[in-house]
C-alpha cells in the first residue's frame, strides 16, 4: 500500500466510531450496510491466507464494479466531486450547500435515501478498501477515489445539517470497515519463528547463568586466596611478635651481670 497515496487512511478498529458525531471528523466508510465485497472479506479473514484475500481483491479489481475513474461514476456525482475541490475555505460549507441542489436538482436529505447515492458509496467504499490492498492501483485513481468518499461524506452531512469546515473536509482521515485489516503476515510460520526465538531465548539464558556461576567460582576463589593471605600474615605477626619478646627477655637476662654485696659501714 502506497504509504504516499494513503496517509491520510486509519484502519477502523472493532469498536463503532462515531462518524460525523465524534470530536475529530473521520470519514468513515465502514458505517453503512456491508457490501457483498465487505462482507465476504470479513468472513474469509480470521482463517484465510493473504493470498486468500488478495485474490478476491484482485478479482473485484478487474471486475466492473471497480471505479477506475470519474466517469465510472455517476455522472453528477462526478460532476459534484469535481466541483468541490474549487471551492475555497471562506465559504466552503455555504458554496458546497449552493453547489449542490444546482447539480442533483433535490436536496441532500431526499438524495441520500436514493439507491443512486447508496449504490455509489458501497461502490467507492469498495474499491477504496480494494486499492489499499492490491498493489497495482495507481496513486491517481487512489487520490480520486480518496476526493469521492469525501464529497460523499459531505453530502450525508449536508443532509444532516452538520456543518464542516474546509479544513476538516480536506483532513478527516478516510476509516475503512473493520475486520479485515491488518492482513494475514505471508508466507511466515509464526510457530517456527516462536520456537526460534524460544531457543534462542533459552540458550542465552543458560549462558547467563553459566557466566555467572563462573564469576561466582572466581568470586569464591579470590575469597579464599584473601582468607589464606590474612591467616599467613596473622602467623608471621604472631611468630614475630614471639621472637621479639624471647630476644629482649634474653637481653634483658644478660645485662645482668654478678657482684659482691657489702655490708653498710655502720
Amino acid at each position: 500500500m502506497s504509504s504516499d497515496a494513503f496517509r491520510f487512511v486509519t484502519i477502523r478498529p472493532p469498536q463503532h466510531v462515531a462518524g460525523a458525531n465524534a470530536p475529530t471528523p473521520v470519514v468513515d466508510l465502514g458505517e453503512q450496510t456491508p457490501s457483498p465485497l465487505t462482507a465476504s472479506l470479513r468472513k474469509l479473514r480470521p482463517t484465510g491466507t493473504r493470498g486468500d484475500l488478495l485474490a478476491v481483491a484482485a478479482k473485484f479489481r478487474s471486475s466492473g464494479g471497480f471505479a477506475s475513474s470519474l466517469a465510472s461514476l455517476d455522472k453528477t456525482l462526478s460532476s459534484f466531486v469535481a466541483k468541490v475541490q474549487t471551492l475555497g475555505a471562506a465559504a466552503f460549507w455555504t458554496d458546497a450547500q449552493r453547489a449542490f441542489p444546482e447539480l442533483f436538482s433535490t436536496t441532500p436529505s431526499a438524495y441520500v435515501a436514493t439507491p443512486p447515492y447508496t449504490q455509489s458509496v458501497s461502490r467507492v467504499t469498495d474499491s477504496l478498501l480494494v486499492a489499499a490492498m492490491v498493489a497495482c492501483v495507481s496513486p491517481n485513481v487512489r487520490l480520486l477515489l480518496g476526493r469521492a468518499a469525501r464529497a460523499l461524506w459531505l453530502i450525508r452531512r449536508m443532509a444532516q445539517q452538520d456543518e464542516i469546515s474546509w479544513r476538516d473536509f480536506n483532513a478527516a482521515p478516510l476509516a475503512l470497515a473493520a475486520g479485515i485489516f491488518p492482513l494475514p503476515v505471508a508466507g511466515v510460520d509464526v510457530k517456527a519463528q516462536q520456537k526460534v526465538q524460544s531457543d534462542a531465548n533459552a540458550a542465552a539464558l543458560a549462558a547467563r547463568r553459566k557466566r555467572l556461576a563462573q564469576l561466582a567460582s572466581s568470586l569464591a576463589a579470590s575469597r579464599r586466596a584473601i582468607d589464606e593471605l590474612l591467616k599467613s600474615l596473622t602467623r608471621a605477626d604472631s611468630k614475630s611478635a614471639t621472637s621479639v619478646a624471647s630476644n629482649a627477655s634474653a637481653a634483658a637476662a644478660s645485662s645482668k651481670q654478678p657482684g659482691i654485696a657489702l655490708p653498710d659501714a655502720n
